[in-house]
């Protein structure tokens, strides 16, 4: 019989496990059967005296917050950088809330100066008709 390379050793390795693990796995699927989950009905809950109501937790935030700050953990909140939508709603709240948030055309007259812009023109190059 011909010698087999490390290669073919690996491959009938490996086709032995693979029949093997198929045997395995069959077994495992008929004796394990997890039992239904049922959530929290089964579990038992704490008295109603005892559990958290949305104000309780406000007022206990509230004293937890002013204890971090005080010992420096927690900062409080200081604006550093106005932002884009900050200077926005600022500048809308100064325009006392116009319609459509445009500034009045009439109050502001725009002047255009093509000599700025390089764009003049030399009017005697204009041909007379």
């Amino acid at each position: 019989q011909k010698e087999l390379s490390m290669h073919e050793q690996m491959m009938l390795r490996q086709a032995e496990e693979e029949d093997g693990d198929e045997e395995e796995e069959e077994d495992e699927d008929e004796e394990e059967e997890e039992p239904e989950w049922k959530g929290l009905t089964e579990k038992t809950l704490c008295p109603e005296s005892e559990r958290i109501t949305s104000q309780g937790f406000a007022a206990w935030k509230a004293k937890f917050d002013a204890e971090m700050i005080e010992i420096g953990l927690l900062k409080r909140d200081e604006i550093k950088s106005r932002t884009g939508k900050m200077i926005f709603s600022q500048s809308q709240d100064a325009d006392g809330g116009k319609e459509n948030g445009y500034k009045d055309s009439k109050s502001e007259v725009l002047v255009y100066d093509a000599a700025l812009f390089g764009e003049e023109e030399d009017l005697d190059d204009l041909d007379e008709d």
